[in-house]
């Protein structure tokens, strides 16, 4: 989410899978992303894998991707 508490607009669109990493941070391992699908309001859902349950999870953007920045980090619910 690259527009979340920023009150400029974002226009990180036309990104794709290979665009992203996944990361299960607490046991190391990449992980393979399924699906990325950009929403209208340019937002993207992320298709994976379940992780075990309280496992944290981190998803970045590539550093190769057009000079983006940015990861959004969340813990696997039950």
């Amino acid at each position: 989410d690259y527009g979340y508490g920023n009150p400029e607009t974002q226009n990180v669109d036309g990104l794709v899978a290979a665009d992203f990493e996944a990361v299960n941070v607490t046991t190391g391992l990449t992980i393979s992303i399924v699906s990325v699908v950009e929403t209208p309001d340019v937002k993207y859902l992320f298709t994976l894998p379940s992780q075990t349950t309280a496992d944290v999870v981190k998803i970045s953007v590539l550093p190769s991707v057009g000079g983006f920045e940015g990861s959004v980090t969340f813990v696997q619910p039950a």
